[in-house]
């Protein structure tokens, strides 16, 4: 790749890789792949991804199995061939 402006889908790339990581932390967490260890474990991995700051991955609410809160994404658009948040640019 030699430009961001390549990457399509930018926002699954960052999600993938911040899921493998978290996964990755909660076997070592948990020590072995024992579902319920891995399950618990995954309660108790905190990770500074590329997403956002997981502190923990998850919490044991129903809002809380989805490890990404919305407040987390932006809207954006594409200006002048780049993919930029809708706030820094003159669309309202």
């Amino acid at each position: 790749m030699k430009d961001p402006s390549e990457l399509i889908f930018g926002s699954a790339v960052a999600n993938s890789y911040d899921a493998l990581n978290i996964i990755a932390k909660g076997i070592e967490l948990a020590g072995e792949f024992d579902r319920t260890k891995f399950r618990d474990a995954l309660f108790k991995v905190k990770y500074d991804g590329l997403v956002q700051k997981y502190d923990p991955a998850f919490k044991d609410t129903l809002e809380g199995h989805d490890a990404i809160a919305a407040s987390t994404y932006i809207l954006a658009v594409w200006q002048d061939g780049i993919l930029t948040p809708l706030a820094k640019t003159s669309y309202k």
